[in-house]
């Protein structure tokens, strides 16, 4: 079974991402022209990834990757939801990214019902200290 050229198994209930060479260019020039010219002339200060996990309530979409999959639970989550994400061989090259602007990916690969229950599993694990 082929979805959107990408190879389903379909004995397996949740498919897996596949990122492909011709996905990481798309999203890389998309993301490149969403940065405003200021913040590449002037960089600010990193937030440390403590604090970038402080978020009240739960982990939203906008949370970058590397600080969801730095929880375990978070991680699981996303491993269920988001079958081969965190395994991927490019995951490195995205992980600085929230799941916002990984939506484009995601939506090639799973259902709006999909990424919606993994926000709102998200949301409700209060984030590890």
């Amino acid at each position: 079974m082929m979805i959107f050229g990408v190879p389903i198994n379909p004995s397996v209930t949740r498919p897996t991402l596949i990122l492909t060479e011709n996905h990481m260019n798309v999203l890389v020039l998309a993301s490149a022209a969403l940065i405003p010219a200021a913040a590449i002339a002037a960089p600010q200060a990193a937030v440390p990834p403590s604090a970038q996990s402080a978020v009240a309530g739960g982990y939203t979409m906008d949370t970058p990757v590397e600080v969801i999959v730095a929880d375990p639970r978070a991680k699981a989550i996303l491993d269920t939801n988001f079958p081969g994400m965190t395994a991927h061989e490019r995951f490195a090259e995205l992980k600085t990214r929230s799941l916002n602007e990984l939506r484009p990916i995601l939506e090639q690969h799973f259902s709006a019902e999909q990424i919606a229950m993994a926000a709102a599993e998200l949301a409700r694990l209060t984030p590890a200290k």
